[in-house]
């Protein structure tokens, strides 16, 4: 899971898909882009950009809101397999 755990602790918490004009925190994500040679548009919604100065409302999750996240995720996946085992359509329940 090392994976899933490098993007929730890499990615702001309120970034909602770059398609969209603004974040959950109302940043236009137009206003935030850094242009560079290495990279057309970095953005601070990832920590590994290494441009969140950029944003001022730029939050990532802490080493314990990323592991209650994890927790959260392996509950449902162990319930949709349950449920799943169990002949339970898990998006009609």
């Amino acid at each position: 899971m090392e994976t899933l755990r490098f993007q929730l602790a890499n990615t702001c918490k309120h970034i909602n898909g770059i398609g969209n004009k603004c974040c959950e925190a109302n940043i236009e994500y137009s206003k935030v882009i850094h242009h560079s040679e290495n990279s057309p548009s970095e953005r601070p919604c990832f920590k590994d950009n290494k441009v969140t100065f950029l944003c001022k409302e730029a939050y990532f999750l802490t080493d314990e809101e990323v592991q209650a996240e994890l927790v959260k995720i392996d509950e449902i996946f162990t319930q949709v397999a349950l449920d799943l085992k169990n002949d339970i359509c898990p998006t009609c329940k």
